[in-house]
């Protein structure tokens, strides 16, 4: 798989198992390592999802391998369904620059905007369904920081 593409293997499936790894390692279960603030440990995820979104495997005729920022994982959650359930605000605004689609539905007939809602991130959850509904919106755009 390259670029934007879906499920697969590879670096696909090696981007979704890392990101969703990062986002919930401490996102989801809301405790930073101890002698972490909530905010250093967010840095970090932010840092190392910076890291994973810059790779770029070797060049071969002229096009090389990228992240899939869509990748999908064994229940159907991208990286944005993980980034958005531990309200990473900066780490949903990362992947949707690099071309998170924000209405990909998991398993669980979930989009990241309804991962967001059931994990208490109310204001993440309005900034994506604004950019689900405004996807030309430059506001829906700003709002979310990409």
């Amino acid at each position: 798989s390259s670029g934007g593409g879906g499920g697969g293997g590879g670096v696909a499936s090696a981007f979704s198992s890392l990101a969703s790894s990062i986002m919930i390692s401490g996102g989801l279960q809301s405790k930073p390592k101890p002698g972490m603030s909530v905010e250093q440990a967010n840095a970090t995820r932010l840092f190392c999802l910076e890291v994973l979104l810059s790779w770029q495997g070797i060049e071969i005729d002229g096009q090389s391998e990228k992240p899939a920022v869509n990748a999908v994982d064994a229940m159907g959650c991208t990286a944005l369904h993980y980034a958005s359930g531990a309200g990473l605000r900066e780490c949903c605004s990362k992947l949707i620059a690099r071309g998170a689609i924000v209405t990909v539905v998991n398993k669980a007939q979930e989009t990241p905007c309804d991962v967001a809602g059931s994990g208490m991130h109310a204001e993440l959850a309005d900034g994506l369904e604004a950019r689900m509904i405004f996807t030309t919106d430059a506001a829906a755009a700003e709002w979310l920081g990409t």
